[in-house]
């Protein structure tokens, strides 16, 4: 968990530079473009650190023996898997480009990235890299946290998990 919550908290960072450069960019001004080509590192980083928590999620998924894992991992997995592929959209850019090997899977081929009120696109696809996706990211990784301990906990103490379809009262 403390790797999922480094992530969190360069996630955060990254949100708030992202935000910062959007304000200031100007398309009016020489700078915009210098500008805009930091947002993109910003938001490049930012992918990395969501596909990171989701590397992280199916870690201890496979190596905890919890069940909780599994449960925040196959409800938040789209979400989860789009900012991976985000990421991946971002570490193969050149193939993106015409002429590139994966130039044919973009849905808009003339998309070389774009940032716009808090989405960024790549190739006609978007995601959102505002403090509204960020808060999305914070409520997974608070759920997962949630869910671990209060399983832990349960096994520590011996209890099975509670569940309101049993009519057995032990």
């Amino acid at each position: 968990m403390s790797r999922i919550y480094g992530y969190l908290r360069a996630a955060r960072k990254q949100v708030h530079a992202i935000e910062a450069l959007e304000k200031k960019a100007d398309p009016k001004k020489p700078s915009y473009s210098s500008t805009m080509i930091q947002a993109f590192i910003h938001a490049h980083l930012y992918f990395i650190c969501w596909a990171a928590i989701g590397r992280m999620i199916e870690v201890v998924r496979r190596s905890s023996g919890l069940k909780a894992p599994h449960g925040v991992w196959k409800k938040h997995r789209k979400t989860l898997n789009s900012y991976a592929a985000a990421r991946d959209h971002f570490e193969h850019y050149e193939e993106r480009l015409p002429g590139g090997k994966r130039s044919e899977k973009l849905v808009n081929p003339s998309d070389y990235g774009n940032l716009h009120h808090g989405w960024f696109s790549l190739g006609g696809y978007r995601w959102d890299v505002s403090k509204e996706s960020l808060k999305k990211l914070e409520n997974i990784v608070a759920e997962l946290d949630a869910n671990i301990s209060r399983e832990a906990s349960e096994r520590r103490r011996g209890q099975r998990p509670v569940t309101f379809l049993s009519t057995n009262p032990a």
